[in-house]
């Protein structure tokens, strides 16, 4: 199983899909703050039209909206790339023949994450247990501690990857990261400031974190596919 993309494709696809999740995002910000105007009876004249539905599909912090399914689908393509890399590997060099595959079954994990969000169930679950701030939190000391693990293991790999794809890799992953865990843990603390997630500086803040996420899991598919336009392996 081959993937390659050529650079002048790799280059292109990176510009149209940052400038889609930036719509995306745009759109889902004015669509909320326009529904907390209505919500407040700012314009109590235009409240016969009933947008709620169609405010909740461009939500970009709801499952099975329309930029939730943009960034579901991104983490898909993302595993796709990784499971056509895993293949390759395996009948030429098999050089980190696991990894590749791994990251492979992490992506897809991450894509059934976006679509179901189920680090939010499972934060919720925590929540369950106890009052404390422990309980609290703990979702984001696990996420964290499992990405601690996650870095180490790929240490020797990311280093053995050629220059570009590497230094691609580590910006796509901290970009990621900053909207998945940073932006995440700040829209949760305003949203408890403030008493609701659906305060204008939670809004906007889950606004940013996940137009980081995609944008990261973009940087990602674009690594990938300037990787298997080179042909190199690592190592």
């Amino acid at each position: 199983m081959k993937i390659s993309f050529s650079t002048k494709f790799a280059k292109r696809s990176l510009g149209i899909l940052l400038v889609v999740a930036s719509g995306l995002c745009l759109t889902s910000l004015a669509a909320q703050l326009y529904s907390l105007v209505f919500s407040q009876n700012f314009l109590p004249y235009l409240l016969s039209f009933n947008l709620e539905d169609g405010i909740q599909i461009l939500d970009v912090r709801l499952e099975m909206s329309v930029p939730n399914s943009f960034s579901s689908a991104l983490l898909l393509l993302c595993s796709v790339m990784f499971a056509g890399i895993t293949f390759e590997v395996k009948s030429t060099t098999r050089r980190y023949t696991l990894r590749w595959g791994a990251l492979a079954i992490v992506f897809l994990l991450l894509f059934f994450d976006e679509q179901l969000e189920i680090h939010d169930r499972l934060g919720k679950l925590f929540e369950s247990l106890g009052t404390s701030l422990l309980f609290a939190y703990a979702w984001y000391v696990l996420a964290g501690a499992l990405l601690t693990i996650f870095a180490v293991a790929y240490l020797q790999f990311l280093f053995d990857l050629p220059a570009q794809t590497r230094q691609l890799f580590v910006a796509a992953g901290t970009v990621y990261i900053l909207g998945a865990l940073g932006g995440d843990l700040l829209e949760k603390i305003i949203g408890e400031s403030s008493g609701s997630i659906w305060s204008p500086p939670a809004i906007v803040i889950g606004t940013i974190e996940e137009f980081l996420e995609m944008t990261g899991a973009i940087l990602l598919l674009y690594a990938l596919m300037r990787y298997t336009s080179h042909r190199e392996e690592p190592g």
